[in-house]
């Protein structure tokens, strides 16, 4: 039966980030169980789930709490739909989301993937500009060597030529902009004559002419967000910010009126206290700050919810609240 599965497989799949003929070249891994960080194969082979199936499942696999929740809510409705209705679970869970979140964060928009979740970011953020007559801020400022999904919005808002480069004509405009500053040390200073910084000894020189600096001051009168993985950007090489830089992305954002947003860690909703807090704004590393009101995407709570948005209701779509016909 393996070998049938195999074929049925390499005949009737496509599996992501994947070179077809690298794979039709191997013996595919048939996952046929799992327990806790654990994988098991048809062969009886084990594997050490690392990247928690793709960083969605924190707790491990077949936990019993998790396991007896999911049968319970199948054994009354497995789906509805949140279009013109609602429901007890979803109701429950924004509730105890609103209670640990930040202060100023009131509301719980509801989507269901990473990718879908920024799409639902950037679509607000143009949304609000647009109903607030500021029509010319249509573009997004990015980082370069960025990634938020693969969707069409999420791509346009990336930096990897690896997966975005085929796409570029499909994509809308924006800017992608160095978190690394690519000033030269030396000069007056003691750290050698002229060196060229290497991306993990950068430092950010906040208003010396770094370059989201310029970007800003030359064309905020055309963005409408700036969305950038806090702290390390994952798919690059885990590549970590200089120290400060999401600090003076804030401070930018604020003086020139632009929207920012960011997702931060996955979080617990364990009843205890000490695990009923979200991770500060700006992470650790001395970069501690809320960035202006965009929606936050929050990764995937206790493996089984959709991705929910905590957003503060912004003033212009508050103005508008009873005229559906401007949404």
């Amino acid at each position: 039966m393996r070998s049938v599965l195999s074929a049925w497989d390499k005949r009737f799949l496509w599996h992501p980030f994947t070179q077809q003929a690298e794979w039709q070249a191997r013996e595919p891994v048939i996952i046929q169980s799992a327990k806790g960080v654990w994988l098991r194969d048809q062969r009886g082979r084990r594997f050490l789930d690392g990247n928690s199936s793709l960083w969605v499942n924190v707790w491990g696999h077949r936990r019993p709490e998790l396991d007896r929740a999911l049968k319970a809510q199948a054994d009354r409705v497995a789906h509805s739909t949140f279009l013109g209705l609602t429901h007890e679970p979803a109701i429950r869970l924004a509730r105890e989301l609103i209670d640990i979140a930040p202060e100023g964060l009131t509301r719980v928009f509801y989507s269901d993937n990473g990718s879908t979740a920024v799409e639902v970011a950037l679509k607000m953020a143009y949304q609000f500009w647009q109903l607030s007559g500021r029509k010319k801020k249509t573009k997004f400022v990015g980082l370069k060597e960025g990634y938020h999904g693969d969707t069409i919005g999420s791509v346009s808002v990336g930096g990897i030529d690896l997966f975005h480069a085929r796409f570029k004509n499909l994509l809308f405009q924006g800017w992608n902009v160095d978190p690394f500053s690519r000033r030269k040390v030396g000069e007056g200073g003691d750290e050698g004559q002229g060196r060229a910084l290497t991306p993990t000894l950068s430092r950010l020189m906040p208003g010396e002419g770094d370059e989201i600096s310029q970007l800003f001051s030359r064309h905020h009168g055309e963005i409408a967000a700036v969305i950038m993985e806090p702290l390390i950007q994952g798919a690059s090489g885990m590549r970590l910010m200089p120290k400060g830089y999401l600090a003076h992305v804030a401070r930018l954002c604020r003086k020139y009126g632009v929207r920012a947003g960011k997702r931060p860690p996955r979080f617990s909703l364990r009843r205890q206290k000490h695990h009923r807090r979200l991770p500060a704004a700006g992470g650790n590393f001395g970069d501690r700050t809320h960035l202006p009101r965009i929606p936050r995407a929050l990764r995937r709570i206790q493996n089984i919810l959709p991705w929910p948005h905590l957003y503060r209701q912004p003033v212009g779509l508050r103005r508008r609240l009873g005229e559906p016909a401007a949404l």
